[in-house]
């Protein structure tokens, strides 16, 4: 009798269980808030008809399983170790699902990239013209500042209810302008930290409060107390 599969078992305690289906809204809203290409037309055409209605899942996770088995030694040598113990929360479960749907998109998105030079080149433009928004969901609400959008130089503020309005079709900046500003200020707060990142290479230096976010992160070193007196070393004995 062979042993247990630990890729399947690992599986099935994750809840990836054979015979499941995408969800076409929740597809759609990974497309367009968490992968930001629901405007990028070469891609919503090609997933258009996955979009229509659910699809299987299981030719997706036996190529993952296949790739684990024969070409992943390391996790393979995991899940022999610990299969058993992996378990999702019943309030992680829908994490785990909306990663499975990142995944789906993933793989059509890496497909049109091999197939077609052009492709990767209309995403590289699209994902370059994203570099200068930014956003920061916190509960019910989103927001999202626009520095520049197209040709327009005037910046935008964005803020929504997902609650009231999912579909996110009604701005409430103008009606909740201290709550916009306190989301904008922490986004500043975010930027100067990821842009001080390059701290590493020597092209941007962070202020007090990044680089001390950036140090308990393990990003970059603490700095060595500096003596703050005024006091020269006495010259050498002669």
């Amino acid at each position: 009798m062979s042993a247990p599969d630990p890729v399947d078992i690992a599986a099935a305690n994750l809840g990836l269980v054979r015979g499941q289906h995408t969800d076409p809204e929740l597809l759609e809203r990974v497309l367009r808030d968490d992968l930001l290409l629901g405007d990028f037309e070469p891609f919503t055409e090609r997933v258009a008809p996955l979009l229509a209605s659910p699809q299987p899942l299981d030719p997706m996770l036996e190529r993952i399983q296949d790739a684990i088995r024969h070409r992943q030694p390391a996790v393979l040598a995991f899940l022999e170790a610990h299969a058993s113990d992996l378990s999702v929360p019943d309030e992680a479960a829908q994490v785990v699902t909306r990663m499975v749907h990142h995944t789906y998109l993933l793989e059509e998105l890496a497909q049109a990239i091999v197939a077609s030079p052009s492709f990767l080149e209309a995403l590289h433009a699209h994902v370059h013209a994203l570099r200068e928004i930014f956003g920061l969901r916190e509960g019910r609400y989103k927001f999202i500042w626009v520095e520049e959008f197209e040709d327009d130089p005037e910046p935008r503020t964005l803020l929504f209810d997902l609650e009231a309005d999912p579909e996110e079709k009604h701005n409430l900046a103008g009606e909740m302008p201290e709550l916009a500003a306190e989301f904008h200020a922490r986004v500043t707060s975010l930027r100067r930290g990821y842009e001080a990142v390059a701290l590493t290479t020597g092209t941007a230096e962070p202020d007090a409060e990044a680089r001390a976010l950036l140090e308990k992160l393990g990003y970059v070193e603490e700095e060595e107390a500096e003596d703050s007196g005024d006091a020269e070393e006495p010259p050498p004995e002669h």
